[in-house]
């Protein structure tokens, strides 16, 4: 006689299912007939002492949850005959139980990955019974909008497109079994860096580039700049092309300079994984005293010179002044007792025919 129910192999969602057999019949000899049948229903095949029923169904009671059931029965007829059945097996499975938390593992938190990092993550169990789990595999820049890719059991994934460089991305995971239970891992973080990148481009910003600088120590100052991979910025000055110190800050102050001196300066940005970026040159000149012209002579005419003509020719020397972008200009006075006469003039140099007769003249420059 053949066994009908839980199916073999089936689950059962009730903790006291009935068991159902077929009535085994007896062809040589239809005066016997079956008056007992005795039940096996154990978790393992050597079975313990079993169950005697009269009808061919049979209620268990008291089943442990998510356990595998084995269960069998004999038929005993009026004359002592015994006929076994099949054995068949069921799982109990009354709720369904969520999948186990687990674990991620790559990329771990805060790790630098390249453009296709592989995730990958520790195995969920569930303590159905021949449960399937598959998981869902989410990540991305914003953790509101989440990629989601569905891995079925396999415990890693490898994005087929590159992530962006420079990014910080989050990720985790969702086990799922098949009746829809699921458990889902925190947010763990990490960053896309698939190379080095130098400090973003700046510029200088004072002093303007061919100024004069009149108080001492001058203050150097450029843009700031930031570094892709979040990298630290460190910069070097170059005053003259030598190095003169290194600061976090995007200003410097300048101290030995000397008087009326002429000087280049640029700047060096550096990470701290090799990478720089170089400003532009400028240049400066230190003037913080104005110093006078060079003195000078007087050339022509020589004093007590007589002119027989009205026309005089005035020479000098010529004077210099040692203060950078400084140029000198002259000043010519002629005058006598009723007269005096101013002449603004760039050469060392000057011809002048208003002078009249009899007259005694000094003249000067300044």
């Amino acid at each position: 006689f053949a066994l009908l129910s839980p199916e073999n192999t089936s689950m059962v969602t009730d903790l006291t299912p009935t068991l159902h057999w077929e009535v085994p019949t007896d062809e040589d000899d239809r005066s016997r007939s079956i008056v007992s049948y005795h039940v096996y229903l154990d978790t393992s095949l050597t079975f313990t002492i079993p169950d005697t029923v009269s009808t061919n169904s049979y209620t268990a009671s008291n089943l442990f949850e998510d356990a595998l059931y084995y269960w069998k029965v004999v038929a005993v007829d009026n004359d002592g005959g015994t006929t076994e059945s099949s054995t068949w097996s069921f799982w109990t499975n009354s709720e369904n139980s969520v999948p186990s938390l687990f674990t991620l593992l790559t990329p771990t938190v805060g790790e630098e990955t390249g453009l296709t990092p592989t995730f990958s993550w520790t195995a969920s169990s569930d303590a159905d019974l021949y449960d399937v789990l598959g998981y869902t595999v989410s990540y991305g820049s914003d953790p509101s909008s989440l990629t989601d890719v569905s891995t079925n059991s396999e415990l890693t994934y490898t994005p087929e497109t590159d992530l962006t460089d420079n990014t910080d991305y989050v990720w985790q995971v969702t086990a799922t079994d098949q009746s829809g239970a699921t458990y889902t891992t925190a947010l763990q973080s990490f960053t896309v860096n698939n190379a080095n990148d130098d400090p973003g481009v700046f510029s200088l910003v004072s002093p303007d580039s061919g100024s004069v600088v009149l108080e001492l120590p001058p203050l150097l100052v450029w843009s700031p700049t930031t570094d892709l991979d979040g990298d630290s910025v460190l910069f070097d000055i170059q005053l003259n092309g030598t190095s003169i110190g290194m600061t976090h800050h995007n200003y410097f102050f300048v101290d030995d300079l000397a008087e009326d001196m002429t000087y280049t300066w640029s700047v060096t940005a550096t990470d701290n994984n090799g990478g720089s970026t170089q400003s532009g040159t400028w240049s400066f000149i230190v003037n913080t005293e104005n110093v006078p012209p060079t003195p000078f002579a007087l050339l022509s005419p020589e004093t007590e010179t007589v002119f027989n003509t009205q026309s005089v020719f005035f020479e000098w020397e010529t004077s210099t002044d040692p203060d950078p972008m400084d140029s000198v200009t002259y000043g010519l006075d002629v005058h006598t007792d009723t007269t005096h006469m101013h002449f603004e003039i760039n050469t060392t140099s000057f011809t002048s025919e208003a002078f009249m007769d009899n007259r005694v003249y000094h003249w000067s420059v300044t």
